[in-house]
């Protein structure tokens, strides 16, 4: 809407086009390719200047967002590299790829330095494929040297390679450390020396003050100035330079006075200090030539500065700070009565204590050695990190590893603000080394006999291959294959240890006659990632020998709903997405109870379909839903009449079930049918009073003398009843929907 005040020209509006899947279900797509990527970013739409996107559709409905680039599916496996860290690196790390996270980086000064015997090779790619070889964008050597990366450099690789992140293996021809640092460039004036006196600077009043040998003439100090020897640094190729008359001199964009005097009288001129100290602990970034130091932070209420000059004839006069926040003043007089005043502003400090007091890894103390910032160590299965603080008032932040090989990051930020970062590599147990080898492997579409006679055999499943894919476990046999996972191929899954990570049960489900069991890429993925290589290793419990064969599947209305049992209590969650279904064979000849307890209403549709609109009219929507549930407890009697309409349309005996509902809830399925000659009811949500259907009327059962009024929805009243104690009293009503209300409470009744 607003594309022409800021000269955009790409599209501003699209409609997605009309697909099918493989199953025929329906759905809307827009691919952008690397063309349109392209066109956005030339009309300056770049990756700190985002576009914004809209998606309007007139019903409710999901949207995924997909990337099909390797890079998508490389930001799963790989960790990211810390900024402030220090990873321990021995040749054998080469096979690990790391994220080089460009786009967070980007207005970031730091530097990349190798401690290590040797080179070190960097080699970086456009995704995780990348070898020695191929794939290769850039290339660095490093012999403890220093690789500085600044942002006008980080700019051009973006730019260069059109993707925010790079991919880095390490090369390592020795065990070293590799550290990235972030550090400022700042220009600034370290020294001005005048006629061979240090001059002072005060580079918050951007003066320059020099006092030179009494009886040093004007002329001799002009000279003096004009030949200062400066040193500086600077990173943007700046020089300093002076005016005509050298009382100014500018630096970047700064412009210092400068004043030159002679000493008043004869004797040693110098009036600097050599140290200044804080309660005993030195001056940070102390130098004699500069004068003011603000933001001094302290932990005393009453600190106490000292300061030692640097000529034995100066003598130093110091006035403490009063109160915090405050200023301390150090007065130099030297020999020859010339004086400078150094200032400190002081604060009450906040601790910069960043240490860790304690660290486990899996729930198991890890020692941690003072000073030590990276650590390696093996491992069963993919840890998990967790870490305390050395003060309580810093904070602890932790990226764990994303697989093994890989490392986890320990992030603490001090109370002052100053970060450590801890560094954990992970790498596999020797010991699971030969597995891999010693164990054969589990193919699609394969079937593999298991048998009593081998209950220990082990087979393996590249997992890591499978994130993409859907893989069943069918198993032929007339009882259930119980399966378990782990890291190793030597678990016990009687004695169980970390290197078991799942088990499941391949069972019958209802309405199929096949047994099987079902993994999904997300849970594919899960266990890839808990797993030290990419590879499980699996076992077996038989009751009888069989065939177990892995295969591809794909989802549909079965496979995407939750069962709602009978009998059963389920959560059903505030999202009109998700979808459920019903077993019709469990229900057949039975009154069921369908009760909701919630603090919001609820409509629950029953559909020959789980893909459907919500709208009672829908041709996928079941009479006699949808049925509506009020806020509180409320309830509905599913006949077997209404059991056997839906049997109609049924999907192998399934009907699909979803809910409109605000908030969460609880939805119970009861059998309440009654056996024996006994009358078969629907107890509502009080009580003291129930009602029922029989004989195509309802029954209506007090257990106290009470007045029933029945009205419409609209409020009309349409039927009174005086109830006696335990007398069933006829109700006979119009198809519709009505209010029952007895002195003992309210209830909507559904014909």
């Amino acid at each position: 809407q607003t594309a022409d005040q800021y000269h955009l020209s790409f599209p501003m509006r699209e409609v997605p086009d009309k697909q099918y899947d493989e199953n025929g279900q329906l759905y809307y797509s827009i691919i952008y390719d690397r063309n349109y990527r392209d066109m956005l970013y030339n009309q300056g739409v770049t990756y700190s200047i985002p576009a914004y996107v809209r998606l309007v559709n007139p019903t409710q409905a999901s949207v995924d967002i997909v990337s099909t680039s390797v890079n998508a599916r490389c930001r799963e496996y790989v960790n990211t590299l810390g900024m402030n860290t220090s990873l321990r690196v021995i040749p054998a790390d080469s096979v690990y790829v790391h994220l080089w996270p460009l786009g967070e980086w980007i207005n970031k000064t730091y530097r990349i330095t190798w401690a290590g015997e040797g080179i070190m090779e960097l080699v970086d790619g456009k995704d995780c494929l990348l070898t020695h070889y191929s794939r290769v964008y850039q290339d660095y050597s490093l012999a403890n040297d220093t690789l500085v990366v600044r942002p006008r450099l980080t700019s051009d690789w973006i730019k260069d390679i059109y993707q925010t992140d790079l991919y880095v293996r390490l090369f390592a021809e020795n065990e070293g450390v590799l550290k990235i640092e972030e550090f400022q460039e700042i220009s600034r004036l370290i020294e001005v020396i005048i006629g061979g006196v240090s001059a002072a600077i005060d580079h918050e009043a951007l003066t320059i003050t020099a006092v030179l040998p009494a009886g040093t003439k004007k002329a001799q100090i002009l000279k003096a100035v004009k030949t200062a020897d400066i040193r500086y640094e600077a990173y943007n190729g700046e020089v300093p330079t002076f005016n005509n008359t050298a009382t100014k001199l500018t630096f970047g964009d700064k412009i210092y006075t400068i004043s030159a005097t002679a000493a008043p009288a004869e004797g040693n001129i110098d009036a600097t200090l050599r140290s200044i100290s804080v309660d005993g602990n030195p001056l940070p970034d102390f130098l004699a030539a500069t004068l003011a130091y603000n933001n001094v932070e302290v932990t005393t209420e009453s600190p106490v500065v000292t300061a030692v000059p640097n000529s034995a004839t100066a003598s130093v006069t110091i006035t403490q700070a009063s109160s915090l926040p405050g200023t301390a003043t150090i007065l130099v007089t030297a020999e020859a009565g010339n004086t400078q005043t150094y200032t400190l502003h002081l604060i009450a400090g906040r601790s910069r204590d960043a240490s860790l007091a304690s660290l486990t890894i899996d729930g198991k103390p890890y020692p941690l050695t003072e000073g030590e910032t990276s650590y390696r160590t093996t491992v069963t299965k993919l840890p998990v990190v967790e870490a305390t603080s050395t003060v309580p008032a810093a904070t602890v932040l932790i990226e764990q590893a994303k697989g093994v090989p890989g490392f986890a990051q320990v992030r603490v930020t001090a109370e002052a603000g100053n970060v450590q970062n801890y560094t954990f590599s992970f790498v596999m147990d020797p010991r699971f080394e030969p597995c891999l080898e010693a164990t054969p492997s589990l193919s699609l579409n394969t079937p593999v006999a298991l048998t009593l006679s081998q209950p220990d055999a082990v087979y393996n499943i590249p997992v890591k291959d499978w994130t993409e894919q859907y893989i069943r476990f069918s198993w032929d046999a007339a009882a259930d294959l119980m399966v378990y996972a782990g890291t190793s191929c030597f678990f016990d899954p009687a004695n169980p240890d970390e290197t078991l990570l799942d088990s499941f049960l391949v069972a019958l489900p209802k309405g199929e006659t096949t047994r099987y069991f079902d993994l999904r890429p997300t849970d594919l993925k899960d266990l890839a990632h808990r797993s030290l290589d990419g590879t499980l290793y699996l076992r077996f419990r038989i009751s009888q020998d069989g065939n177990l064969t892995l295969t591809e599947w794909t989802e549909n209305c079965l496979t995407q709903s939750v069962l709602l049992d009978l009998p059963s209590k389920n959560t059903i969650v505030a999202d009109a997405r998700e979808k459920y279904k019903i077993y019709l064979p469990d229900w057949k000849d039975k009154m069921v109870q369908v009760k909701w307890e919630g603090i919001t209403d609820a409509a629950m549709f029953v559909a020959d379909d789980c893909n459907f609109y919500l709208t009672a009219d829908n041709i996928h929507v079941l009479q006699p839903s949808p049925f509506d549930f009020a806020a509180g407890k409320d309830s509905i009697t599913v006949t077997p009449e209404i059991t056997s309409l839906w049997n109609y349309s049924a999907d192998n005996g399934f009907v699909y079930v979803r809910f409109v509902n605000n908030m969460e809830g609880i939805l119970s399925m009861t059998d309440i049918t009654k056996h024996e000659g006994e009358t078969a009811l629907t107890e509502l949500n009080n009580e003291d009073w129930y009602c029922y259907q029989l004989d195509g009327g309802w029954r209506v059962v007090s257990k106290q003398p009470v007045q029933l009024a029945v009205y419409t929805l609209t409020g009309t009243l349409v039927r009174t009843l005086f109830l006696q104690p335990d007398v069933p009293a006829m109700l006979s009503l119009p198809q519709g929907v009505y209010v029952l209300r007895t002195t003992n409470g309210v209830k909507k009744l559904i014909n």
